[in-house]
């Protein structure tokens, strides 16, 4: 993967990939339902959690929060839906998976039964999306794909918070620079709001500033301001899409600082501005 891409943009899509390529953290929009075929578990992280996926598992979460594939076979198969947010909340779900969506909670579902039916569909959804002018096609494909989300509703039960880690051993890496990169993501999930400085974080670690920024990079793909913007953009979305607080107020909670800074970056990012951002709720 091209470590220069964090910020993707993927729209009403799935599709199969071979090998996927997400190795660095990086963030999209889109509600994301995943699944793999492979011989062992893959290992995925999403915020500060690790998640160990087997054959029957299939995930579902708010792909705004910065996440990676940590370890995964050769020639894995991961089969994928992305659903921008504004198709999400136009389909009324029920209030507990929408919002549990959208408030960060990671849903999980084994269903063998289900399983079967997506490996069937997927190569239907995929040849439908290859023909966006036929709109009876995209309405059947919208609708389909509505189905799928719903049925996984009545299954999947709130698995995880992407916040609050629980220990997970990974395959093939320093246990000493495991835990250290564990820590630094710890307690920069913890105080992204606040102004943080590498010689801070270093301070926590018992490590050289050098050192923390080298292996955060080695081990995530990216740096750690860029990490802590996701976050912070993240937390931004959260709030504007589940409250009613005042812009000016969001901004300054998640740690932007200034109302100029925080603009320039969400629209950058996002496409658009806070305010016609928080009107997909109009939807």
């Amino acid at each position: 993967m091209d470590k220069n891409i964090k910020e993707l943009v993927f729209g009403l899509n799935c599709d199969i990939v071979v090998n996927p390529p997400w190795d660095c953290l990086h963030r999209h929009d889109e509600i994301e339902l995943s699944f793999f075929i492979t011989r062992k578990p893959v290992m995925f992280r999403i915020g500060s959690q690790i998640i160990a996926l087997n054959q029957c598992s299939t995930l579902l979460f708010w792909a705004a929060i910065p996440h990676q594939i940590l370890a995964i076979d050769n020639n894995a198969m991961q089969y994928y839906i992305t659903i921008p947010p504004h198709v999400f909340l136009g389909w009324n779900l029920p209030d507990s998976l929408t919002y549990g969506i959208l408030n960060g909670t990671i849903f999980m579902e084994e269903d063998k039964n289900l399983r079967r039916m997506d490996i069937v569909s997927f190569p239907t959804w995929m040849r439908e999306l290859t023909d966006p002018t036929n709109k009876q096609r995209c309405i059947a494909l919208n609708r389909s794909l509505e189905a799928r989300i719903r049925r996984f509703g009545c299954i999947a039960q709130p698995s995880l918070s992407p916040f609050d880690r629980k220990a997970v051993s990974l395959p093939h890496t320093s246990m000493k620079a495991e835990k250290t990169f564990l820590k630094i993501v710890d307690y920069i999930t913890q105080n992204y709001k606040d102004e943080l400085r590498i010689e801070d974080i270093a301070e926590v670690v018992n490590m050289h500033p050098n050192y923390v920024i080298s292996l955060f990079r080695k081990k995530s793909g990216i740096n750690i301001t860029n990490y802590i913007l996701m976050l912070r953009l993240y937390e931004s979305q959260r709030l504007l899409l589940t409250t009613d607080m005042k812009i000016i107020d969001i901004a300054m909670e998640v740690g932007f600082g200034s109302m100029s800074n925080f603009y320039k970056y969400f629209k950058k990012t996002c496409g658009k501005n806070p305010n016609d951002y928080r009107k997909i709720l109009e939807v």
